[in-house]
C-alpha cells in the first residue's frame, strides 16, 4: 500500500510539473504533441524505445489515447497543436480508421 502512495504521488507531482511548465511557456501558445505508438512487427535488436512485437488492440489504444487526450484538454483548455509526431514502435501499422479518430 505504501508503494501505491508514493506512485500516486510521484504522479501528481509529475502532473503539477507539466501543467508549471505550460504555465511558464505560455498557455496559449502553440504546442507540438508527440503519441507513442509502441507496435512493431518484430522487435529490432538495435532499437531502444519502448515497443512490444504483438498484435495490438488498436480500439484500446485508440480510446486509451483519446483519454489521455480529453485529460489535458481539462487540465489545460484550449491550446493550439499545429503538428501532431507519431512515433514508436511503427506508427505506419495503425490502422487508417484508428489514426483519423485520433487527429480529428
Amino acid at each position: 500500500m505504501k508503494q501505491f502512495r508514493y506512485s500516486l504521488q510521484l504522479k501528481n507531482d509529475l502532473l503539477d510539473f507539466f501543467i508549471l511548465s505550460f504555465n511558464i511557456h505560455g498557455m496559449n501558445s502553440p504546442h507540438n504533441l508527440y503519441i507513442h505508438v509502441p507496435f512493431c512487427i518484430s522487435k529490432c535488436n538495435y532499437c531502444a524505445f519502448f515497443s512490444r512485437a504483438i498484435a495490438p488492440d488498436w480500439e484500446y489504444y485508440q480510446n486509451q489515447i483519446l483519454h489521455e487526450v480529453d485529460f489535458w484538454h481539462n487540465k489545460l483548455g484550449h491550446i493550439k497543436i499545429p503538428t501532431i509526431f507519431f512515433g514508436g514502435g511503427t506508427p505506419s501499422l495503425m490502422p487508417v480508421e484508428t489514426f483519423n479518430n485520433i487527429i480529428n
